[in-house]
């Protein structure tokens, strides 16, 4: 007879898992671009974005936080849904003093929606686990460090969700600069005490996955042996074009003057 911890393993591989990443940054970032990269398809369509900018008329007014979710489900059958939450006006408003206490607020929320659930004597069949397994947090490269409204929102957030650090569009940096912000950056993480994921001692070599051998197919390029944390916060270069790669599989990528890369 099977035991208690079978059957309830059994019951949980059962189950259709969903990762829910909660994406943060003020408007213009990459954050969008990023989720197109990262999904490998067209999550948010270009003229949806353009739209999200307002009229020169209305420049000057702050925008309101609001709430979005978008759930994608990839090309591969076998691949786990990702339930995407935004916050369109996140840092963008003149006074932003209330916008961690809103996110804190809907984070917390969804922990209470999980505990009610777990509370039922009849609980429902359907996945309804809606909290957040990752923070994709976009940051500035500012030369400054972070900002204070950077270091109110995760300190909020630190204890409720697992907050990943990255910088958006750092092709706009040169070597130097992308290596003087992540200093600066990890330096107030450090000083302020902020929660960011810990990856520990784990490798990059380790951490790729064999479904990204591309990174190394017929290029002879050697993965850097170097602990992930000492990479933080990550640098992130995304586009919007597509181009059909020889093997038949769609990259994004972006050009420049002197040539073309795929992110």
């Amino acid at each position: 007879m099977p035991s208690a911890a079978d059957i309830r393993r059994r019951r949980n591989a059962s189950k259709e898992y969903r990762l829910c990443m909660l994406v943060l940054g003020e408007r213009g970032i990459g954050k969008k671009t990023f989720l197109n990269n990262l999904c490998g398809k067209t999550v948010f369509p270009t003229e949806e974005r353009i739209k999200e900018v307002p009229e020169p008329s209305q420049a000057h007014a702050s925008p309101d936080i609001q709430l979005t979710t978008e759930l994608v489900q990839l090309d591969d059958a076998r691949s786990t849904p990702i339930d995407i939450v935004l916050f369109p006006g996140c840092g963008d408003c003149m006074d932003n003093t209330s916008t961690p206490g809103k996110i804190k607020e809907y984070l917390d929320a969804q922990f209470d929606i999980v505990l009610n659930e777990e509370l039922r004597i009849k609980r429902s069949r359907v996945d309804t686990d809606s909290r957040s397994h990752v923070c994709i947090y976009f940051i500035r490269a500012t030369s400054r460090g972070l900002r204070e409204f950077d270091v109110q929102l995760m300190k909020q957030l630190g204890d409720r969700v697992n907050i990943i650090p990255v910088i958006g569009k750092a092709d706009l940096l040169t070597s130097e600069e992308l290596q003087h912000n992540k200093k600066l950056i990890m330096h107030d993480i450090a000083k302020h005490e902020l929660n960011v994921f810990d990856f520990k001692n784990d490798k990059l070599q380790d951490s790729l996955v064999e479904a990204d051998d591309f990174l190394c197919d017929g290029r002879n390029e050697k993965i850097p042996d170097v602990n992930i944390r000492d990479m933080l916060p990550f640098a992130l270069i995304c586009g919007d074009k597509e181009i059909t790669e020889p093997r038949g599989e769609i990259a994004h990528v972006r050009n420049y003057q002197w040539g073309q890369i795929v992110v």
